[in-house]
């Protein structure tokens, strides 16, 4: 996990940070060694963040606002897209409910949809290729289930 981490960190220190907060409320445990692992995976994408905005490229310019929340509400792909992979997993609740893991993580997608949809240009598919990731095994098993079921 800390290796993805960091990867993410050098293309995207939000997923990054998004994806270590999730895994650590995941297992998070009261064990003071696993609870420090968790909060060092929290901090990498925070220092990366201000390693490469302060010490690597301190005087890049941003084209574009922080907050893209006015550009997205007025651009209609802009409010497909987020729709459209949150509702992708509807379709396979039941998957969801008997996989441990995606009952107590999918929710979660709001919140990365919503960071994504005010900091980000929301039409932007690559911005939601991480939920992608994640839904895919989920989607998967719920079509498998679905050309099984037709089989029989």
């Amino acid at each position: 996990m800390f290796l993805l981490v960091i990867g993410q960190c050098f293309v995207r220190t939000d997923h990054a940070l998004f994806t270590a907060v999730i895994y650590s409320l995941f297992n998070l445990s009261r064990e003071k060694k696993k609870l420090l692992q968790q909060g060092v995976l929290v901090v990498i994408p925070v220092l990366m963040t201000f390693v490469l905005s302060k010490v690597l490229f301190p005087k890049s310019e941003y084209y574009t606002s922080a907050a893209m929340i006015v550009e997205n509400v007025q651009d209609p792909w802009a409010l497909v897209y987020p729709l459209f992979f949150f509702a992708l997993p509807l379709f396979f609740v039941r998957n969801i409910e008997d996989n441990d893991f995606f009952r107590k993580t999918w929710l979660w997608m709001i919140p990365f949809i919503t960071m994504n949809f005010v900091m980000g240009c929301a039409r932007e598919v690559r911005l939601y290729l991480p939920i992608m990731a994640y839904i895919f095994p989920v989607f998967w098993l719920g079509a498998e289930s679905l050309y099984n079921r037709t089989e029989k």
